[in-house]
């Protein structure tokens, strides 16, 4: 069930990538931020999420790492760890390469990727670690920098209730193409207080993990910050929620990448 919950969490980054393209993109600075949420099934935590934002000491320019981890008696029937890395240029805003690692007991899995993004100028050539070659739209997204993007540039004042958007993404060696909703805005309840949020329906895939379109729900605040504090799943093995535990400010601003 854990590796469902936790598919379930990075499918909500995912979601969070799913919004159109500004015309002039800002790329997102966020040096410094780590959020830290809760996954429950029910009343009962089962696992951790963290998502950081840093300067890279590498080339790439900037480093954004997501852990997602099984927790408590949950790790007597498996230990399960995901860790997503990537890497993007602080100038473009895009990502150059990403990483997964995947431990679930004693079952382990690696796959790295790189974004070509210069060598044809209408697309962009995706090469995994078996060395697939993929080729992706020019502005395709990595599932960690669009999480950023996202908050950046894709949440603003002017959203009306009702308002669908859609954008081509890239996971897990696979382009995703979603549809968001925007639900209007709700006051909800978090451990660090009540926050007044956006909320956004992302509409799921039936399938593997959801029954119907409609399974998936987050907020994030309604102010400069932007913040993804909860989201609530209804998935095939159960339902289950992401909470907001902790939040760690921006301390400086990124060196822009030459």
């Amino acid at each position: 069930m854990l590796k469902n919950i936790i598919t379930g969490f990075v499918l909500f980054q995912l979601a969070l990538a799913s919004f159109c393209q500004p015309q002039e993109l800002v790329v997102p600075d966020y040096f410094g931020e780590k959020i830290e949420y809760s996954l429950k099934v029910g009343f009962f935590q089962v696992g951790k999420v963290d998502i950081a934002f840093s300067g890279d000491s590498s080339d790439c320019g900037a480093y954004v790492i997501c852990n997602a981890r099984s927790t408590g008696l949950v790790n007597f029937v498996k230990d399960v760890h995901y860790r997503f890395d990537a890497c993007f240029d602080t100038t473009t805003g895009y990502a150059s390469q990403s990483s997964r690692k995947i431990k679930e007991g004693n079952y382990h899995d690696y796959d790295e990727v790189y974004y070509d993004r210069s060598t044809r100028s209408d697309s962009t050539i995706v090469i995994t670690e078996d060395k697939d070659t993929l080729i992706v739209p020019k502005d395709v997204y990595d599932i960690l920098v669009a999480f950023f993007q996202f908050r950046k540039n894709f949440i603003h004042p002017s959203l009306e209730p009702g308002n669908m958007i859609r954008i081509k993404t890239f996971f897990v060696d696979e382009e995703w193409d979603l549809n968001i909703k925007y639900a209007g805005k709700e006051t909800i309840k978090t451990q660090l207080g009540k926050a007044k949020c956006y909320k956004f329906l992302p509409e799921t895939e039936v399938g593997r993990y959801f029954k119907t379109k409609e399974d998936l729900t987050l907020w994030v605040t309604a102010n400069k910050n932007l913040i993804p504090v909860k989201i609530d799943a209804k998935m095939k093995v159960g339902t289950f929620s992401a909470d907001i535990v902790s939040y760690r400010k921006p301390t400086r601003k990124l060196n822009k990448h030459k």
